[in-house]
């Protein structure tokens, strides 16, 4: 067997512990590391395997619409998994937390004027996230107190 091959067992295995695992963070993880390493073809093929089994919404959707996000560099996704993220239940604020310091991060790394940064950070919907961040903290104190009675 020479690398390419073992390159693409290994890209495929990853893949299919995402497809039968699709909460799994340390799977998307891992996926990632053998995607990068990947040529174009492979690369073309998991994101068919994954656009076809993974799915789209609740945790599984955010991770591979960050995945995706990251993988080919489409913004389409990052606004996708904003979207996503605000609409998993229970709401996490360390998951909200997590997607907006992750996004702040790669709107300062992009050679961006200050219009491109708020561009970005509102293509990543940062100000509702925020708001959504902030809704969390305000109503978990009453939530805790109705639990103790």
């Amino acid at each position: 067997m020479n690398q390419s091959q073992a390159q693409a067992l290994l890209l495929h295995d990853a893949l299919d512990q995402v497809i039968v695992n699709p909460t799994a963070s340390p799977c998307w993880h891992r996926l990632a590391d053998f995607y990068q390493e990947a040529d174009h073809d492979l690369r073309a093929s998991a994101r068919q395997l994954l656009m076809k089994h993974a799915p789209a919404e609740g945790v599984a959707g955010f991770f591979r619409a960050t995945f995706l996000a990251d993988g080919i560099a489409d913004s389409d996704y990052i606004e996708e998994a904003a979207r996503i993220v605000q609409t998993i239940e229970p709401l996490d604020a360390g998951r909200l937390a997590a997607f907006m310091t992750f996004e702040w991060g790669r709107a300062t790394r992009e050679p961006n004027d200050r219009a491109g940064f708020i561009r970005a950070l509102r293509h990543a919907s940062l100000p509702e996230l925020q708001t959504n961040s902030d809704n969390i903290y305000q109503t978990a104190p009453r939530f805790a107190q109705s639990c103790a009675t």
